[in-house]
């Protein structure tokens, strides 16, 4: 599972974690190091914002140039009812920054749920590094409610499985209720899944801050080894919902919010 300090947190070890499964005790098996795991990060651009990407380019192809070497980098576009990955996982970030380019614009349903399950399916299936989604757009069209909404629940839950957090940079200009439901989509598959969404509420934004600020969150960010607890009655292993503290600190992290067995 990926843990994200907030800023200002420099430093942690091991002894200082508790973490729970319901009200179980998890055991932590070892607390890897931002240094010690390299990052894997799908990058994936929603064509619905169109244009609206194009003074950005030059701070993602920034953002992208500025990872840590060793990165590895995959580039998609979402369509509607599709995804199309211009550059598959690969070190080399120029390459990367190469398939960057002006969306087309398009129009109708992006099930943003049924791709994020999809792009998880891409992902090597050792987690040997610690794995990311960042997705750029306007959002999903989310059933009425998003938390009967079966392929954002799906995406949530296989992201939270392999220890994929997932990172939404909000661009668009929607108004109104129906953008309130996108925009609570976005904030609901981030932070169940150990990311956050950046920009919301906010009238087509300047990604440069917000992706300075991922970017410094990526550099320290851990990666946490459990053994799971196991169900008293069963013997199975424990599953439910996760919580974390550090002793002594009182700060907001970011986690998964939920194990499963």
């Amino acid at each position: 599972m990926p843990l994200t300090p907030p800023s200002g947190v420099e430093s942690l070890a091991a002894a200082e974690l508790e973490i729970r499964v319901g009200r179980q005790a998890a055991e932590i098996l070892r607390l890897y190091q931002p240094e010690e795991r390299p990052l894997r990060v799908a990058l994936l651009v929603d064509e619905s914002v169109g244009t609206a990407l194009l003074e950005n380019l030059p701070y993602l192809r920034e953002f992208i140039a500025g990872l840590p070497e060793g990165t590895q980098i995959l580039v998609a576009y979402l369509k509607p009812g599709m995804m199309e990955v211009a550059q598959e996982f690969t070190a080399d970030r120029a390459a990367a920054v190469a398939a960057l380019r002006v969306p087309d614009v398009s129009t109708g349903v992006t099930k943003l749920g049924d791709r994020v399950a999809e792009l998880l399916a891409r992902f090597p299936g050792s987690p040997t590094a610690r794995e990311q989604i960042i997705y750029i757009g306007e959002g999903s069209d989310p059933e009425p409610s998003i938390y009967a909404d079966s392929p954002l629940n799906r995406a949530i839950e296989q992201a939270e499985r392999r220890g994929v957090a997932v990172w939404a940079l909000h661009i668009g200009a929607g108004e109104g209720a129906a953008h309130l439901d996108v925009e609570a989509y976005l904030e609901r598959l981030c932070t169940e899944t150990g990311g956050r969404a950046f920009g919301l509420g906010v009238h087509q934004p300047t990604l440069d801050p917000y992706l300075r600020e991922l970017r410094g969150l990526l550099e320290r960010q851990y990666q946490v080894e459990l053994a799971l607890p196991r169900d008293a009655k069963t013997g199975a292993p424990a599953a439910g919902k996760l919580s974390v503290k550090v002793r002594g600190r009182k700060v907001s992290w970011l986690y998964p919010q939920r194990l499963h067995s």
